[in-house]
């Protein structure tokens, strides 16, 4: 790891710390709002792992702006270098691989996509992870491994080395696109007897670990869904919650990256529409043992019958020992965690914590 690249990103981890205090100390609505957008276009602007940060933080708002503000600051890489990365990458001139490269991109915290044509005839999209991003990451992920000995981290005694693990153990499964290959070919085969899904077709022969070849499959985004009639909601909400439902019941390996842009409708008929699903970086892989405590779980709850929560949620893989002095509450917390699937009617998730 180059000391440059370290002290590069810590020179960023520090400007977002000015801009969190900011956000902070923001003693009115316009200042809350302007500290707010300067931080999540601070994220965008350093890539990596504060650039995913960023997304989750605009993933649950009603704010467009702010999800703007995130994709403005996500600045593309110069064409001119995107095809000097493609080539060197295949070892050959990019324009015997594609027939065609539209300079127009889409941006995301690793990498940036771009459309084009396979030299017989197939539309695909093409991603492009940005140079050194690896190395970028790295750093960030040395910086956290510091933080237990500084600052407010020290004090409280906070573990950080369990965290930052998981973190790199995710990213360095991101960072290498045959990784993510794998995975979506994996729920291209899975996903079948959904028939309103579509993962697209991934081109094993033009992917590198740095570039993803897969078919072209476009329709609108959650943006434009929102504004729809209600049953159409419905229907598109109906297709979201069966895909996971599948997936993590029959199969335990499930798309972890929620973002907004990773999930795209098309519209056949009135109420009639397939759910497009992109970017299998980040799953979750889900035991035998997990998938079948959560299902015993929510049939014992809907049925009243009576279960140790403290059992069910060691089986989950929480510790026993720290739960001991939660007993007594641990029945409520499981009828309120698990209410979703105790109501037959529509439940509404956005409500206030008091």
């Amino acid at each position: 790891m180059r000391f440059g690249a370290i002290f590069k990103r810590g020179g960023n981890l520090l400007k977002l710390g000015f801009a969190a205090r900011k956000l902070s100390n923001s003693t009115t609505e316009n200042q809350r709002d302007w500290a707010q957008h300067y931080l999540v276009e601070i994220l965008g602007q350093s890539r990596g792992l504060p650039a995913k940060i960023g997304q989750f933080m605009s993933m649950d708002t009603a704010d467009q702006a702010l999800r703007e503000t995130l994709n403005n600051s996500l600045e593309p890489l110069p064409f001119d270098e995107v095809l000097e990365l493609i080539s060197k990458a295949y070892g050959k001139p990019w324009d015997t691989v594609f027939k065609r490269l539209d300079k127009s991109c889409k941006t995301a915290s690793l990498g940036q996509v771009h459309f084009g044509k396979l030299m017989d005839g197939t539309e695909v999209a093409v991603k492009l992870q940005y140079p050194e991003i690896a190395t970028a990451v790295e750093a960030e992920m040395n910086i956290m491994g510091w933080l237990p000995k500084l600052g407010p981290v020290a004090k409280w005694g906070f573990k950080m080395d369990g965290y930052r693990d998981v973190f790199w153990h995710n990213f360095s499964d991101e960072l290498d696109y045959r990784v993510e290959a794998g995975h979506q070919e994996y729920y291209r085969q899975k996903i079948p007897p959904l028939e309103r899904i579509v993962v697209p077709e991934v081109f094993s022969d033009f992917t590198q670990p740095t570039i993803l070849v897969q078919k072209k499959e476009e329709g609108f985004g959650l943006d434009k869904a929102e504004t729809m009639m209600p049953e159409q909601k419905k229907a598109m909400g109906r297709l979201l919650l069966q895909h996971y439902i599948h997936m993590l019941f029959r199969h335990g390996f499930v798309h972890a990256d929620p973002q907004p842009e990773n999930f795209a409708f098309r519209q056949y008929k009135k109420d009639y529409f397939v759910l497009i699903i992109y970017d299998y970086g980040s799953v979750l892989k889900v035991s035998d043992e997990v998938r079948l405590t959560l299902l015993r779980i929510i049939l014992a709850l809907r049925d009243r019958e009576n279960l140790d929560p403290l059992t069910c949620l060691a089986a989950l893989g929480f510790d026993p020992e720290k739960l001991k002095d939660l007993r007594p509450t641990l029945p409520a917390l499981m009828s309120i965690l698990f209410k979703p699937f105790l109501v037959n009617n529509r439940f509404i998730m956005d409500f206030p914590l008091r």
